[in-house]
Protein backbone atom coordinates (compact mmCIF):
# COMPACT_ATOMS: atom_id res chain seq x y z
CA UNK A 1 0.00 0.00 0.00
CA UNK A 2 1.09 3.48 -0.99
CA UNK A 3 2.00 5.65 2.26
CA UNK A 4 1.43 9.66 1.72
CA UNK A 5 0.68 12.47 3.98
CA UNK A 6 3.89 11.59 6.34
CA UNK A 7 4.65 15.39 7.23
CA UNK A 8 2.91 18.03 8.91
CA UNK A 9 3.07 19.94 5.48
CA UNK A 10 1.80 16.29 3.71
CA UNK A 11 -1.25 16.02 6.38
CA UNK A 12 -1.92 19.47 5.58
CA UNK A 13 -2.21 19.34 2.17
CA UNK A 14 -4.84 16.23 2.26
CA UNK A 15 -6.82 17.99 4.69
CA UNK A 16 -7.25 20.75 2.70
CA UNK A 17 -8.12 18.62 -0.31
CA UNK A 18 -10.25 16.49 2.22
CA UNK A 19 -12.24 20.15 3.22
CA UNK A 20 -13.28 20.79 -0.67
CA UNK A 21 -14.31 16.72 -1.71
CA UNK A 22 -16.82 17.40 -4.26
CA UNK A 23 -19.70 15.12 -4.36
CA UNK A 24 -17.77 12.49 -2.28
CA UNK A 25 -15.22 11.97 -4.53
CA UNK A 26 -11.56 12.08 -2.41
CA UNK A 27 -12.86 8.26 -0.97
CA UNK A 28 -12.35 6.64 -4.79
CA UNK A 29 -9.64 8.64 -4.86
CA UNK A 30 -7.94 7.67 -2.15
CA UNK A 31 -8.69 4.10 -3.58
CA UNK A 32 -6.54 4.76 -6.18
CA UNK A 33 -3.67 6.46 -5.02
CA UNK A 34 -3.17 3.23 -1.77
CA UNK A 35 -3.41 0.67 -4.61
CA UNK A 36 -0.92 2.21 -6.70
CA UNK A 37 -2.91 3.62 -9.31
CA UNK A 38 -1.61 7.37 -9.37
CA UNK A 39 1.70 7.47 -10.61
CA UNK A 40 4.40 9.88 -12.31
CA UNK A 41 3.34 12.77 -10.12
CA UNK A 42 5.37 16.06 -10.96
CA UNK A 43 5.30 19.03 -9.85
CA UNK A 44 6.94 22.08 -11.01
CA UNK A 45 6.64 25.57 -9.25
CA UNK A 46 2.56 25.91 -8.91
CA UNK A 47 1.83 23.15 -11.52
CA UNK A 48 0.83 19.13 -10.41
CA UNK A 49 0.59 16.73 -13.07
CA UNK A 50 -0.01 12.98 -12.57
CA UNK A 51 -1.17 9.89 -14.66
CA UNK A 52 -4.27 7.65 -13.13
CA UNK A 53 -5.59 4.39 -13.72
CA UNK A 54 -9.40 3.93 -12.85
CA UNK A 55 -9.41 0.44 -12.44
CA UNK A 56 -7.48 -2.12 -10.54
CA UNK A 57 -8.42 -4.69 -12.57
CA UNK A 58 -8.15 -3.48 -16.29
CA UNK A 59 -5.19 -0.91 -16.90
CA UNK A 60 -5.80 1.32 -19.76
CA UNK A 61 -3.34 1.52 -22.51
CA UNK A 62 -3.71 5.72 -21.88
CA UNK A 63 -4.31 6.46 -18.54
CA UNK A 64 -6.22 9.35 -17.55
CA UNK A 65 -4.23 12.49 -17.05
CA UNK A 66 -4.35 14.98 -14.33
CA UNK A 67 -3.32 18.82 -13.75
CA UNK A 68 -3.94 20.57 -10.67
CA UNK A 69 -2.94 24.16 -11.23
CA UNK A 70 -2.41 26.53 -8.36
CA UNK A 71 -3.00 30.13 -7.50
CA UNK A 72 0.05 31.84 -7.23
CA UNK A 73 1.18 34.33 -4.56
CA UNK A 74 1.09 37.97 -5.57
CA UNK A 75 4.29 40.06 -5.55
CA UNK A 76 3.02 41.56 -2.25
CA UNK A 77 2.20 38.57 -0.42
CA UNK A 78 5.93 37.12 -1.62
CA UNK A 79 7.41 40.05 -0.57
CA UNK A 80 5.42 39.80 3.04
CA UNK A 81 7.01 36.03 3.39
CA UNK A 82 10.42 37.18 2.66
CA UNK A 83 10.36 40.05 5.28
CA UNK A 84 8.76 37.96 8.02
CA UNK A 85 11.60 35.52 6.85
CA UNK A 86 14.59 37.77 7.46
CA UNK A 87 13.41 38.97 10.55
CA UNK A 88 12.72 35.54 12.30
CA UNK A 89 15.79 33.88 12.79
CA UNK A 90 14.40 30.77 13.88
CA UNK A 91 12.22 30.11 10.57
CA UNK A 92 15.04 31.24 8.59
CA UNK A 93 17.88 28.69 9.99
CA UNK A 94 14.77 25.91 9.40
CA UNK A 95 14.65 26.68 6.29
CA UNK A 96 18.52 26.81 5.85
CA UNK A 97 17.84 23.17 7.16
CA UNK A 98 15.15 22.39 4.69
CA UNK A 99 12.86 22.21 7.34
CA UNK A 100 9.22 24.07 6.80
CA UNK A 101 8.07 25.74 9.59
CA UNK A 102 4.18 25.01 11.18
CA UNK A 103 5.32 28.54 12.77
CA UNK A 104 5.38 30.19 9.16
CA UNK A 105 2.27 28.71 7.83
CA UNK A 106 0.70 29.86 11.65
CA UNK A 107 1.79 33.43 10.94
CA UNK A 108 0.67 33.88 7.32
CA UNK A 109 -2.65 32.49 7.83
CA UNK A 110 -2.88 35.30 10.42
CA UNK A 111 -1.97 37.96 7.68
CA UNK A 112 -4.70 36.28 5.14
CA UNK A 113 -1.84 34.70 3.06
CA UNK A 114 -3.03 31.27 2.28
CA UNK A 115 -0.75 28.59 1.11
CA UNK A 116 -3.17 25.24 0.89
CA UNK A 117 -6.40 26.33 -1.68
CA UNK A 118 -9.74 26.11 0.45
CA UNK A 119 -12.13 25.41 -2.69
CA UNK A 120 -11.53 24.34 -6.25
CA UNK A 121 -11.63 27.93 -7.75
CA UNK A 122 -8.41 28.63 -6.21
CA UNK A 123 -7.12 25.94 -8.83
CA UNK A 124 -7.43 24.97 -12.12
CA UNK A 125 -8.26 21.25 -11.84
CA UNK A 126 -8.75 19.17 -14.76
CA UNK A 127 -8.86 15.69 -16.09
CA UNK A 128 -9.31 13.84 -19.14
CA UNK A 129 -11.37 11.17 -17.33
CA UNK A 130 -15.71 11.29 -18.29
CA UNK A 131 -16.36 11.93 -14.31
CA UNK A 132 -18.18 14.72 -13.70
CA UNK A 133 -21.34 15.43 -11.10
CA UNK A 134 -23.70 18.65 -10.99
CA UNK A 135 -25.46 19.08 -7.47
CA UNK A 136 -28.95 20.12 -9.61
CA UNK A 137 -30.81 19.19 -6.26
CA UNK A 138 -29.64 22.04 -4.22
CA UNK A 139 -30.50 24.76 -6.69
CA UNK A 140 -34.26 23.40 -6.66
CA UNK A 141 -33.93 23.62 -2.75
CA UNK A 142 -32.42 26.71 -2.98
CA UNK A 143 -35.29 27.96 -5.36
CA UNK A 144 -37.76 26.56 -3.40
CA UNK A 145 -36.71 27.85 0.18
CA UNK A 146 -36.12 31.64 -1.12
CA UNK A 147 -39.37 31.38 -3.59
CA UNK A 148 -37.61 32.53 -6.18
CA UNK A 149 -39.22 33.28 -9.28
CA UNK A 150 -36.46 34.18 -11.84
CA UNK A 151 -32.78 32.39 -11.30
CA UNK A 152 -29.48 33.34 -13.29
CA UNK A 153 -26.56 30.85 -13.16
CA UNK A 154 -23.43 32.15 -13.82
CA UNK A 155 -20.68 29.58 -14.95
CA UNK A 156 -16.83 31.15 -13.37
CA UNK A 157 -13.29 30.59 -12.59
CA UNK A 158 -11.50 28.76 -12.75
CA UNK A 159 -12.10 28.40 -16.31
CA UNK A 160 -15.59 26.64 -16.57
CA UNK A 161 -14.73 25.89 -20.41
CA UNK A 162 -12.08 22.91 -18.81
CA UNK A 163 -15.32 20.59 -17.72
CA UNK A 164 -16.53 18.27 -20.84
CA UNK A 165 -18.83 19.84 -22.90
CA UNK A 166 -21.55 16.76 -22.68
CA UNK A 167 -21.36 17.43 -18.89
CA UNK A 168 -21.58 20.88 -19.24
CA UNK A 169 -24.92 20.46 -21.70
CA UNK A 170 -26.12 18.18 -19.24
CA UNK A 171 -26.13 20.13 -16.52
CA UNK A 172 -27.54 23.11 -18.10
CA UNK A 173 -30.44 20.48 -19.28
CA UNK A 174 -30.71 19.39 -15.35
CA UNK A 175 -31.10 23.09 -14.60
CA UNK A 176 -33.99 23.83 -17.17
CA UNK A 177 -35.94 21.10 -16.50
CA UNK A 178 -35.45 21.76 -12.46
CA UNK A 179 -36.72 25.06 -13.28
CA UNK A 180 -39.79 23.82 -15.66
CA UNK A 181 -41.08 22.01 -12.60
CA UNK A 182 -40.98 24.78 -10.28
CA UNK A 183 -42.57 27.32 -12.73
CA UNK A 184 -39.84 29.79 -13.03
CA UNK A 185 -40.84 33.17 -15.04
CA UNK A 186 -36.92 33.02 -16.31
CA UNK A 187 -33.88 31.16 -16.09
CA UNK A 188 -30.99 32.60 -17.65
CA UNK A 189 -27.11 31.48 -18.33
CA UNK A 190 -24.01 33.89 -17.71
CA UNK A 191 -20.48 32.48 -18.11
CA UNK A 192 -16.98 33.84 -17.86
CA UNK A 193 -14.04 33.02 -20.05
CA UNK A 194 -10.67 33.27 -20.60
CA UNK A 195 -11.73 32.39 -24.38
CA UNK A 196 -8.92 30.18 -25.00
CA UNK A 197 -11.18 26.93 -25.34
CA UNK A 198 -13.77 28.39 -27.30
CA UNK A 199 -14.33 26.99 -30.50
CA UNK A 200 -17.66 26.13 -33.09
CA UNK A 201 -18.85 23.34 -30.45
CA UNK A 202 -18.77 25.70 -27.67
CA UNK A 203 -20.52 28.41 -30.02
CA UNK A 204 -23.39 25.98 -30.86
CA UNK A 205 -24.12 25.65 -26.97
CA UNK A 206 -23.64 28.95 -26.01
CA UNK A 207 -26.54 29.71 -28.75
CA UNK A 208 -28.35 26.36 -28.27
CA UNK A 209 -28.49 27.65 -24.30
CA UNK A 210 -28.90 31.36 -24.75
CA UNK A 211 -25.78 31.50 -22.68
CA UNK A 212 -24.25 35.30 -22.49
CA UNK A 213 -20.56 35.13 -22.45
CA UNK A 214 -17.93 37.60 -21.25
CA UNK A 215 -13.85 37.07 -22.26
CA UNK A 216 -11.25 38.98 -20.26
CA UNK A 217 -8.45 40.62 -22.13
CA UNK A 218 -6.21 43.31 -20.92
CA UNK A 219 -5.64 45.33 -23.66
CA UNK A 220 -3.14 45.39 -26.09
CA UNK A 221 -0.55 42.29 -26.93
CA UNK A 222 2.01 43.28 -25.45
CA UNK A 223 -0.12 45.02 -21.91
CA UNK A 224 -2.07 41.86 -21.73
CA UNK A 225 0.81 39.53 -22.51
CA UNK A 226 2.68 40.81 -19.32
CA UNK A 227 0.15 39.55 -17.36
CA UNK A 228 -1.72 36.77 -18.59
CA UNK A 229 0.17 34.01 -19.48
CA UNK A 230 -0.16 30.31 -19.52
CA UNK A 231 1.18 27.52 -17.71
CA UNK A 232 4.10 27.19 -20.34
CA UNK A 233 4.79 31.38 -19.47
CA UNK A 234 3.54 31.91 -22.61
CA UNK A 235 1.32 35.11 -23.63
CA UNK A 236 -2.84 34.71 -24.52
CA UNK A 237 -3.02 37.63 -26.80
CA UNK A 238 -3.04 35.74 -29.88
CA UNK A 239 -5.09 32.95 -29.08
CA UNK A 240 -7.79 34.93 -27.09
CA UNK A 241 -8.39 36.92 -30.21
CA UNK A 242 -8.60 34.36 -32.45
CA UNK A 243 -11.51 33.16 -30.57
CA UNK A 244 -12.96 36.45 -30.44
CA UNK A 245 -12.66 36.66 -34.05
CA UNK A 246 -14.45 32.76 -34.05
CA UNK A 247 -17.55 34.30 -32.24
CA UNK A 248 -17.81 37.38 -34.35
CA UNK A 249 -17.60 35.35 -37.56
CA UNK A 250 -20.28 32.90 -35.96
CA UNK A 251 -22.92 36.38 -35.18
CA UNK A 252 -22.51 35.30 -31.44
CA UNK A 253 -22.43 38.70 -29.20
CA UNK A 254 -20.30 38.86 -26.11
CA UNK A 255 -18.75 41.40 -23.80
CA UNK A 256 -15.27 41.76 -22.85
CA UNK A 257 -13.66 42.36 -19.70
CA UNK A 258 -10.70 44.48 -19.32
CA UNK A 259 -8.15 45.22 -16.32
CA UNK A 260 -7.31 48.42 -15.85
CA UNK A 261 -3.67 48.84 -16.21
CA UNK A 262 -2.18 52.64 -14.61
CA UNK A 263 0.91 52.51 -16.80
CA UNK A 264 -1.48 52.21 -19.97
CA UNK A 265 -2.67 54.49 -22.22
CA UNK A 266 -6.62 54.45 -22.35
CA UNK A 267 -6.73 55.63 -25.84
CA UNK A 268 -4.41 52.91 -27.19
CA UNK A 269 -6.85 50.58 -25.32
CA UNK A 270 -10.01 51.93 -26.64
CA UNK A 271 -8.54 52.45 -30.06
CA UNK A 272 -7.81 48.62 -30.59
CA UNK A 273 -11.04 47.40 -28.99
CA UNK A 274 -13.25 49.55 -31.36
CA UNK A 275 -11.03 50.03 -34.45
CA UNK A 276 -8.64 46.80 -34.60
CA UNK A 277 -10.62 44.34 -32.58
CA UNK A 278 -14.16 45.92 -33.87
CA UNK A 279 -15.89 45.55 -29.62
CA UNK A 280 -18.96 46.55 -29.41
CA UNK A 281 -19.64 45.65 -25.62
CA UNK A 282 -16.63 45.82 -22.85
CA UNK A 283 -16.24 46.59 -19.55
CA UNK A 284 -12.80 48.62 -17.72
CA UNK A 285 -12.27 46.52 -14.50
CA UNK A 286 -10.53 48.42 -11.24
CA UNK A 287 -8.07 46.01 -9.81
CA UNK A 288 -9.04 44.78 -6.61
CA UNK A 289 -7.97 46.41 -3.84
CA UNK A 290 -9.51 47.47 -0.31
CA UNK A 291 -8.38 49.22 2.84
CA UNK A 292 -6.11 45.96 4.11
CA UNK A 293 -4.59 45.37 0.72
CA UNK A 294 -4.47 49.02 -1.18
CA UNK A 295 -3.81 49.57 -4.63
CA UNK A 296 -0.38 49.48 -6.24
CA UNK A 297 -0.35 53.05 -7.60
CA UNK A 298 -2.07 56.23 -5.87
CA UNK A 299 -5.74 56.41 -7.03
CA UNK A 300 -5.39 59.18 -9.55
CA UNK A 301 -3.09 56.72 -11.74
CA UNK A 302 -6.03 54.62 -12.63
CA UNK A 303 -8.29 57.22 -13.87
CA UNK A 304 -6.38 60.49 -14.48
CA UNK A 305 -6.74 62.01 -18.32
CA UNK A 306 -3.05 61.23 -18.80
CA UNK A 307 -3.41 57.71 -18.38
CA UNK A 308 -6.08 55.87 -18.83
CA UNK A 309 -10.32 56.46 -18.44
CA UNK A 310 -10.40 59.84 -19.38
CA UNK A 311 -8.57 59.47 -22.68
CA UNK A 312 -11.23 56.18 -23.61
CA UNK A 313 -13.88 58.77 -22.62
CA UNK A 314 -13.18 61.13 -25.25
CA UNK A 315 -13.03 58.70 -27.88
CA UNK A 316 -16.48 56.96 -26.74
CA UNK A 317 -17.99 59.88 -27.13
CA UNK A 318 -17.73 59.68 -30.72
CA UNK A 319 -18.60 55.98 -31.43
CA UNK A 320 -20.96 53.57 -30.80
CA UNK A 321 -18.76 50.82 -28.38
CA UNK A 322 -20.82 50.69 -25.08
CA UNK A 323 -17.93 51.01 -21.74
CA UNK A 324 -18.94 50.13 -18.60
CA UNK A 325 -16.93 49.76 -15.37
CA UNK A 326 -17.68 53.33 -13.32
CA UNK A 327 -20.34 54.80 -10.99
CA UNK A 328 -23.27 53.25 -9.24
CA UNK A 329 -23.58 49.67 -9.20
CA UNK A 330 -26.62 48.54 -11.04
CA UNK A 331 -29.71 46.91 -9.47
CA UNK A 332 -28.31 43.82 -10.80
CA UNK A 333 -30.45 40.38 -9.25
CA UNK A 334 -30.39 40.17 -4.99
CA UNK A 335 -29.15 38.21 -3.35
CA UNK A 336 -26.68 36.96 -4.93
CA UNK A 337 -25.25 33.71 -3.94
CA UNK A 338 -22.34 32.30 -5.10
CA UNK A 339 -21.71 28.23 -4.73
CA UNK A 340 -18.26 26.79 -5.03
CA UNK A 341 -18.11 23.79 -7.10
CA UNK A 342 -17.38 22.25 -3.71
CA UNK A 343 -20.45 23.21 -2.59
CA UNK A 344 -19.46 26.11 -0.29
CA UNK A 345 -21.58 29.08 -0.20
CA UNK A 346 -20.25 32.66 -0.33
CA UNK A 347 -21.46 36.31 -1.14
CA UNK A 348 -20.64 38.65 -4.20
CA UNK A 349 -17.57 36.66 -5.76
CA UNK A 350 -16.02 40.55 -5.79
CA UNK A 351 -16.03 39.78 -1.58
CA UNK A 352 -13.65 36.52 -1.85
CA UNK A 353 -10.24 39.20 -0.82
CA UNK A 354 -12.36 40.90 1.71
CA UNK A 355 -13.80 38.37 4.06
CA UNK A 356 -12.51 34.82 2.37
CA UNK A 357 -13.20 33.02 5.52
CA UNK A 358 -17.28 33.76 4.32
CA UNK A 359 -16.65 31.82 1.40
CA UNK A 360 -16.01 28.59 3.51
CA UNK A 361 -18.47 28.47 6.60
CA UNK A 362 -21.19 27.21 4.90
CA UNK A 363 -21.97 24.33 2.35
CA UNK A 364 -25.03 23.43 0.78
CA UNK A 365 -24.93 19.71 2.20
CA UNK A 366 -25.65 20.97 5.32
CA UNK A 367 -27.03 24.79 4.77
CA UNK A 368 -30.01 26.05 2.89
CA UNK A 369 -29.58 29.15 0.84
CA UNK A 370 -32.30 30.47 3.75
CA UNK A 371 -30.06 30.14 6.20
CA UNK A 372 -27.18 31.49 4.78
CA UNK A 373 -29.01 34.52 3.95
CA UNK A 374 -29.66 34.95 7.91
CA UNK A 375 -26.04 35.64 8.34
CA UNK A 376 -25.28 38.37 10.17
CA UNK A 377 -22.38 39.81 7.87
CA UNK A 378 -24.75 38.41 4.73
CA UNK A 379 -27.69 40.19 6.21
CA UNK A 380 -26.26 43.70 7.02
CA UNK A 381 -24.32 43.95 3.87
CA UNK A 382 -27.49 43.48 2.27
CA UNK A 383 -29.55 45.99 4.36
CA UNK A 384 -26.37 48.08 3.50
CA UNK A 385 -25.34 47.44 0.23
CA UNK A 386 -27.66 50.36 -1.88
CA UNK A 387 -26.64 53.06 0.91
CA UNK A 388 -23.74 55.96 0.59
CA UNK A 389 -20.87 55.70 2.90
CA UNK A 390 -21.08 57.89 5.48
CA UNK A 391 -18.01 60.16 4.27
CA UNK A 392 -19.69 60.10 0.83
CA UNK A 393 -23.21 61.94 1.64
CA UNK A 394 -21.96 65.27 1.10
CA UNK A 395 -19.92 65.17 -2.41
CA UNK A 396 -21.75 66.14 -5.21
CA UNK A 397 -20.76 62.89 -7.04
CA UNK A 398 -21.91 60.92 -4.68
CA UNK A 399 -25.87 59.64 -6.26
CA UNK A 400 -24.00 58.67 -9.64
CA UNK A 401 -20.72 57.15 -7.75
CA UNK A 402 -22.58 55.65 -4.99
CA UNK A 403 -19.10 55.16 -3.15
CA UNK A 404 -17.91 52.77 -5.33
CA UNK A 405 -17.78 49.15 -5.69
CA UNK A 406 -18.58 47.27 -2.52
CA UNK A 407 -14.85 45.62 -2.88
CA UNK A 408 -13.39 48.57 -2.96
CA UNK A 409 -15.03 49.86 0.16
CA UNK A 410 -13.99 47.05 2.86
CA UNK A 411 -12.15 48.16 5.70
CA UNK A 412 -10.52 45.13 7.67
CA UNK A 413 -9.79 47.19 10.43
CA UNK A 414 -14.35 47.84 11.46
CA UNK A 415 -15.15 44.74 9.30
CA UNK A 416 -17.36 46.95 7.32
CA UNK A 417 -18.67 48.60 3.85
CA UNK A 418 -18.76 51.81 5.70
CA UNK A 419 -16.03 54.02 3.64
CA UNK A 420 -15.36 55.44 0.10
CA UNK A 421 -13.65 53.13 -2.04
CA UNK A 422 -9.53 52.70 -1.94
CA UNK A 423 -10.17 54.76 -5.23
CA UNK A 424 -11.94 57.94 -4.57
CA UNK A 425 -9.35 60.58 -5.51
CA UNK A 426 -9.28 58.86 -8.80
CA UNK A 427 -12.87 58.73 -9.17
CA UNK A 428 -13.30 61.93 -8.88
CA UNK A 429 -11.00 63.05 -11.22
CA UNK A 430 -12.75 60.76 -13.69
CA UNK A 431 -16.17 62.66 -13.06
CA UNK A 432 -15.29 65.71 -12.65
CA UNK A 433 -13.74 65.63 -16.55
CA UNK A 434 -17.18 63.80 -17.24
CA UNK A 435 -19.26 66.72 -16.13
CA UNK A 436 -16.30 69.35 -17.57
CA UNK A 437 -16.94 67.10 -20.85
CA UNK A 438 -20.72 67.05 -20.87
CA UNK A 439 -21.13 70.68 -20.27
CA UNK A 440 -18.27 71.30 -23.56
CA UNK A 441 -20.60 69.25 -25.60
CA UNK A 442 -24.17 71.79 -24.66
CA UNK A 443 -25.43 69.70 -21.82
CA UNK A 444 -26.75 72.54 -19.63
CA UNK A 445 -26.10 73.58 -15.92
CA UNK A 446 -30.01 72.73 -14.99
CA UNK A 447 -29.89 69.33 -16.59
CA UNK A 448 -26.73 68.82 -15.02
CA UNK A 449 -27.74 69.96 -11.29
CA UNK A 450 -30.58 67.21 -11.82
CA UNK A 451 -28.67 64.48 -12.71
CA UNK A 452 -26.16 65.03 -9.78
CA UNK A 453 -28.73 65.41 -7.49
CA UNK A 454 -31.41 63.08 -8.79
Amino acid sequence: MTIYGRTWWGKKWLQSFDGIDYDNRLPRGRTCANTGRAFDIKINGHIVTAKVHSSAYKIRAHPYKVEIILNELSSSEQHTIRQIIETSPSILSKLINRQLPTSLFDKLNDLGIKLFPSNWEEMNANCNCPDWAMPCKHIAAGVKDLDITNLLVEFHGGEPLMQKKYSFVQMCQKIQITAQQLNLNSIEFALQTNGMLIDTEWIKIFKEYNIGIGISLDGTKGLNDTYRLDKRGKGTYDRVVSKIRLCQESDYNFGLLSVINPEANGADVYNHFVKELKLVHFDFLLPEAHYGSLPTYPPERYVSKEVYCINALELFYNNHSRVEGFGKRSPFVLPLICVSNNGDLGPLDELRTCVPHKFVEYNISNTSWAQFLEDKFFNDFLTNMGSKPDDCRQCCYANICGGGDYGHRFDLTNANFNNPSVYCEGLKVFWQRIVQFLLMHGLSQEKLKQILLS
